[in-house]
């Protein structure tokens, strides 16, 4: 067989006979295979495949077995691309040369991409086979996938409150939702968790979430922070400061912050800072607190306005300012000096002082914003979400809060020095930075405000004394109560002329009559008095007639000559009684003169018969009329009382006429103080506020302390802007918010007497209504209150607002204890003052006590706005309440005035004025049925005090009349209770004055050195009391001892008539007694006790008279009565004169000397005021040895007068122990005229005086006057015979 007839193989084929591998096939050992995938063969023969790569690089075939290059294609994973074979592109799979895109969501690496399966779901994206037409789905809201793969799921969620969108690949997808703000890990810009705005922290913030914030961008990326609300500044991330600087318009300045979008990152021209915060126009700066250049501001929350280009502006604010403090000072110094001569009895003064102390302590709340403030007290147990949340203090009770008390407050000036201030110092430094050259000229301002009122003060004293005075003098105005009371004299005796003048014609007599015989010389009180009524002017004619001898024997002789004879000259004595007997029957002048003719006529008839003797007939008893009328003219023996001869005649209660420079600088002074204590708040709060730096939470919390009124300026010593303005502070605190009070109150202390007139005159102002062993309340007590109050307020002693709340209750209670235990004020009107000062200290302890509470209990919102609210309306009613007081105390004694005389315009406005204080009055007086009186008398042993009435429904009254009556009885208890005059309240009055005045007497010892009370204490109170009801409201203090006297000696010649006083009489007298001099108080006391025995010492004398047991040759009850007035008025003129010498004192000056000479009669006639004599430098030596010598003599008479007082006060205990005698001898002898009547009556008829039979007397003809021999035989006259009874001696009874 032949190789032709072999059969070749399948991978074979025939070559030249022989089989050899075919193409696609090579030959591979001994056998012929297949080539190889990215291998051909296109030649037969046993030679191998050959490479596609040696065409060109990743190449390959597809099948096995290829048999040409062409079969040659790109790789899978490859694509063709220009001949060549490239890696397949990301996101694509190849095959065949050709690139096929991955599907919806899916990608694949670069050259990874062999085929579909290849292509794996993207980042955002997971693997769903059931999906169409891509199984790669997005992830959903709140999921992220961050890698390439496909997995079933998105395996990663956003934390909790966050979210993201759909197909978020990262945690930078996730952003919080609204109402929440990230907190960024600031490396890996991730939400590390979603904080919640409605917590209170950020309560004033809003939070949108998203992610489209670039504001911190290099801190939070895009995550979008917390956005402020209107009204508040963003200073961290998470922090919003409340604003309190105000537009013109009124709204804020602060518009609040705003989120930066990548459209204007990073410079956006409206945003203030990184944080985006806003401000309106004409403020800048951090907190909207800084005014651009060229603005300034009138305070700390003002707005900021525009300078003007000129310096004079800042020249008319400081005399504008200057010059209105001042003016006010100098009226409040004039009131001052008047109230040191003159008491009226009112409080309204310090009642108004006390609520202006009261607001101002109060009036701190005003600086925190207690919507602001944390809640962060006990707050470890709560969570720590819950640790920085807001106090939920109501801002509209905040607001009401504050708008009450600028309300309430002392209005200050509406022009304001810091403006021109600011805008000056800027123009001058402009090189300085502005915070501080506007705070260093706000520093030396007040430094130098002091020194700028006490020179304005001198000034506009000399601006009154030397131009206004003279001025006004010559227009007849006057500013003295001297000046005053000479017009209104001149006045009165105007009017009185013109109302006589008809009255006198008819009696024959002319004005002229009346001036000569010294009757108008009367003081302006009775004047006033008399031309109150109609009849007022024919009863002071009639009197003066009765009391003026010659004018009526003048008038007589006219009317006899009418009749056709002629009267002679009859004695003044004898003329006095006969006038003082027809006084009481005569009805008016023309009756009197027709009485006392008659009388005349029938001497005349009997002038030739021998007058015989007649029996003594007791002078008839004086009316009210007449008794007034002496009084008041015994007054005027030595000028009206209500006058000050010293005191009342300085003009505006301070200046003598023309004084020398150096005196008025000195008369000045208290014009001076009182201008230094009244700027003092405004000083202390002024430095405080330059030193007022507080912390402030800025970024991620970091607190920094920064100065309030400027908050751009940092508080810190390297600090230019701080330093130097904090050193002008604190100098003026040291200098005079310290030294003010110190030295006045050292000043103070330092005199001895301090409730003398000319002393008051200086320094009443602090010490008026305050007892006088407090008088330095005032000046130590409430200015330390006021000082610690402002010093927390203002400073950082007490760095947290929450804790500076805390403080404010301790110091509360502090005053408020202290005040209730020592009760400094005076004790007038049931203690009113020290009520109202506890009632206010206790309101004001409530009021932050209230506050700490809250902040303590975090109650929760609803139970904090009631408290809140409860808390203001307790703040309104108690204002009210004082209010309700001082109007009580203005129309105090408004029922007591007189209605106005005159006519036309300004005469019916003071008539409707005077009608619409009597219609309001009756609210704030106590009626008739709801007082308390005390009755007594001298001759009581027992004193009585009844209970006020009340109202009684009849018996047939209805349901409603009784509801009505019982309705108006609980107003009327309430109104009581609120003005404190309750029965009950009355009732402790009482007591409290008689243990006030108790307790005064015991503070003076007798002459052995032991304190001695008398026995009668409580009448000689009422005594005094029932006395001070008719002396002046006004008085000079001076002259109340004397008028006083004249008043108890007035009352006790109707020794047994039952008198009444109230309890608030009682304790006015108390307080008089108290404010008067020593020596005055203890001899008028003294005075009144010898009254009181020798009254009760007459009575009983009267009664043995009238019995018959006295003595021959006993002065009877009115001789005794007569002989003490005359005593005890001597007394008191020789007193009053030594102590007039003695208490003058000179006032030297380095060059000269003033002294006002002057004389009593001076100040009450028509003559000016007369100049004070000038006493110069070489005077001095013999003034001061005069006063010596009269020093000497005054403590002469001064032992003279003790020994005289220890001998009357031994007489008065012997009249003590007689009248306990003879008060056991009227019991034996009522008894023994008892037993003679029940005698007599058993005794037989016969023996009994018939009922017509009188006992036979001898009167003398009541027309024929009583004549001097009449006077001389009443002495020789045996004694009036009586009813049957023993003729005993009192002496030997006794």
């Amino acid at each position: 067989m032949s190789s032709a007839d072999c059969v070749c193989l399948e991978s074979t084929v025939r070559v030249g006979g022989n089989c050899e591998c075919r193409e696609g096939y090579g030959f591979e050992g001994s056998a012929c295979q297949p080539c190889e995938l990215g291998t051909y063969k296109d030649v037969a023969g046993n030679v191998p495949c050959r490479l596609c790569q040696n065409l060109r690089d990743n190449t390959g075939t597809l099948f096995k077995g290829s048999t040409s290059p062409g079969e040659c294609q790109c790789q899978a994973g490859y694509m063709e691309l220009d001949g060549r074979c490239v890696a397949c592109p990301a996101g694509f799979f190849c095959n065949a040369g050709q690139a096929f895109p991955c599907p919806a969501g899916a990608t694949s690496a670069v050259g990874a991409g062999k085929a579909v399966e290849d292509c794996l779901c993207q980042a955002g994206y997971y693997f769903n086979s059931s999906a169409s037409p891509s199984p790669c789905t997005l992830c959903p809201r709140g999921f992220y996938k961050e890698n390439v793969g496909n997995d079933a799921a998105c395996p990663k969620q956003c934390s909790t409150n966050a979210n993201s969108a759909i197909g978020s690949t990262s945690a930078m997808n996730c952003s919080c939702d609204s109402g929440f703000y990230a907190e960024v890990d600031p490396r890996l810009l991730e939400i590390v968790r979603c904080i919640d705005c409605n917590t209170g922290a950020l309560a004033n913030m809003d939070c949108g979430g998203g992610l489209d914030d670039f504001r911190l961008y290099n801190h939070t990326g895009r995550h979008a922070l917390p956005v402020a609300q209107e009204g508040f500044f963003q200073a961290g991330t998470a922090i919003a400061l409340k604003c309190r600087v105000k537009t013109p318009n009124g709204s804020n300045a602060c518009l609040g912050s705003q989120e930066i979008n990548a459209h204007c990152y990073p410079n956006c021209s409206w945003a203030e800072d990184e944080l985006g915060n806003r401000c309106a126009e004409g403020s800048e700066g951090f907190l909207c607190s800084r005014c651009p250049a060229g603005w300034a501001r009138n305070g700390l929350q003002a707005p900021c306005a525009a300078c003007q280009p000129t310096d004079l502006t800042l020249a008319a604010s400081v005399v504008l300012d200057v010059s209105a403090k001042v003016a006010v000072h100098f009226l409040v110094a004039s009131m001052a000096a008047t109230a040191a001569v003159r008491n009226s009895g009112k409080l309204h003064t310090s009642m108004i002082r006390m609520a202006t102390q009261w607001m101002s302590a109060c009036s701190v709340m005003g600086a925190f914003d207690l919507d602001q403030l944390r809640s962060s007290i006990f707050a470890a147990s709560k969570p720590s979400e819950d640790r920085d949340a807001g106090f939920p203090w109501p801002p509209e009770v905040q607001e009401a809060m504050r708008d009450f008390i600028d309300f309430t407050s002392v209005v200050g000036l509406t022009v304001s020095v810091q403006f021109a201030l600011q805008c000056f110092a800027e123009r001058q430094f402009p090189e300085m930075p502005a915070s501080k050259a506007k705070n260093l000229a706000v520093g030396s301002y007040l430094l130098a405000l002091p020194l700028l009122t006490a020179l304005a003060s001198v000034l506009l004293c000399a601006l009154a004394v030397y131009l206004v005075v003279p001025c006004a003098k010559r227009r007849g105005v006057t500013f003295n109560e001297v000046g005053r009371r000479k017009r209104a004299k001149a006045k009165a005796l105007k009017e009185l002329h013109q109302r006589l003048d008809a009255p006198l014609q008819g009696l024959g007599l002319a004005w002229r009559d009346l001036e000569d015989s010294n009757i108008l010389h009367t003081s302006l009180t009775a004047l006033q008095e008399t031309l109150r009524t109609s009849e007022g002017p024919s009863k002071f004619l009639q009197l003066a007639l009765a009391g003026t001898p010659p004018l009526l024997l003048k008038a007589l002789q006219g009317r006899a000559r009418l009749r056709g004879f002629h009267l002679p000259h009859v004695e003044d004595e004898v003329l006095a009684t006969v006038a003082d007997e027809k006084l009481a029957m005569a009805e008016d002048c023309e009756s009197l003169l027709e009485l006392v003719l008659q009388s005349f006529e029938a001497l005349l008839q009997q002038s030739t018969e021998t007058p015989s003797e007649s029996e003594e007939v007791e002078p008839t008893s004086m009316t009210p009329w007449l008794t007034c009328y002496e009084t008041i003219h015994s007054i005027n023996l030595v000028g009206d009382l209500d006058v000050d001869e010293g005191m009342d005649c300085l003009n505006f209660g301070l200046f003598h006429e023309k004084p020398s420079p150096c005196r008025l600088v000195q008369e000045s002074i208290p014009v001076i103080w009182i201008g230094l204590i009244s700027i003092w708040p405004i000083l202390l709060s002024g430095f405080l506020q330059l030193l007022w730096c507080v912390p402030m939470a800025e970024n991620q919390g970091d607190e920094v302390l920064r100065l309030v009124p400027s908050p751009d300026v940092r508080c810190e010593a390297e600090s230019q802007a701080y330093g130097l303005p904090a050193t002008l502070a604190t100098a003026g605190l040291l200098l005079w918010c310290l030294g003010i009070p110190l030295t006045l109150m050292l000043r103070v202390l330092a005199i001895t007497d301090r409730q003398a007139p000319h002393v008051l005159q200086r320094y009443g102002y602090f010490m008026q209504g305050y007892e006088p062993k407090f008088w330095y309340w005032d000046l130590l007590v409430k200015r330390l209150d006021v000082a610690l109050m402002m010093l927390f307020t203002y400073t950082a002693i007490v760095p947290d607002s929450e804790a500076k709340l805390l403080l404010f209750p301790v110091l509360s209670g502090i005053q408020v204890i202290a005040t209730a235990w020592l009760k400094p004020f005076i004790n007038n009107q049931a203690e009113i003052l020290d009520m109202l000062e506890v009632v206010l200290g206790t309101v004001r302890f409530i009021l932050f006590s209230s506050v700490s509470a809250l902040l303590i209990l975090q109650p929760g919102t609803g139970a904090t706005y009631v408290i809140a609210v409860l808390v203001l309306l307790m703040l309104v009613v108690s204002f009210s309440f004082v209010s309700v007081h001082i109007m009580a105390q203005f129309l105090r004694h408004a029922a007591a005035q007189h209605p106005p005389t005159g006519t036309g315009l300004l005469a019916r406005v003071r008539s409707l004025q005077h009608a619409t204080l009597r219609s309001i009055v009756p609210t704030f007086q106590k009626a008739a049925d709801e007082s308390v009186e005390i009755e007594w008398s001298f001759e009581d042993h027992v004193l009585s005090a009844p209970m006020a009435g009340s109202s009684v429904l009849p018996r047939a009254a209805s349901f409603w009349d009784s509801m009505r009556l019982k309705g108006w009885k609980a107003l009327r208890s309430v109104r009581a209770g609120v003005l404190r005059f309750h029965p009950a309240k009355q009732y402790t009055e009482m007591m409290r004055a008689h243990e006030d005045f108790t307790a005064f007497l015991l503070q003076e010892p007798d002459a052995s050195g032991v304190p001695c009370v008398p026995s009668e204490s409580l009448k000689i109170l009422c005594a005094l009391a029932t006395a001070s009801r008719d002396l002046p409201h006004r008085l000079a203090k001076k002259q109340v001892g004397k008028a006083w006297l004249l008043g108890v000696l007035a009352i006790s010649e109707h020794a047994g008539l039952k008198r009444t006083c109230t309890p608030e009489e009682l304790e006015r007298a108390e307080g008089r007694l108290v404010q008067m001099p020593k020596e005055d108080a203890k001899r008028l006391i003294r005075s009144v006790a010898r009254v009181c025995a020798g009254s009760f010492r007459c009575s009983v004398m009267a009664e043995l008279e009238h019995e018959g047991w006295v003595h021959p040759g006993e002065p009877g009850q009115a001789a005794n009565a007569s002989a003490l007035r005359e005593t005890l008025l001597s007394e008191w003129e020789a007193a009053g004169v030594t102590e007039d010498k003695t208490t003058k004192s000179v006032e030297t000056a380095p060059a000269e000397v003033s002294l006002a000479v002057r004389s009593n009669a001076s100040l009450d006639s028509d003559s000016e005021t007369p100049r004070p004599q000038t006493v110069k430098h070489e005077e001095l030596d013999a003034r001061d040895e005069q006063i010596q010598r009269l020093t000497e003599e005054a403590e002469k008479l001064r032992r003279e007068q003790q020994e005289q007082t220890e001998t009357l006060e031994k007489q008065v205990a012997e009249a003590d122990e007689l009248r306990t005698k003879l008060c056991e001898a009227l019991k034996q002898l009522q008894t023994l005229q008892q037993a003679q009547a029940k005698a007599s009556q058993q005794a037989e008829p016969q023996m009994r005086m018939p009922a017509t039979q009188k006992e036979p007397t001898s009167e003398r003809d009541s027309s024929r006057p009583l004549l001097r021999d009449d006077v001389r035989r009443m002495g020789s006259q045996s004694p009036r015979t009586h009813p049957a009874g023993p003729k005993l001696t009192p002496r030997k009874q006794i």
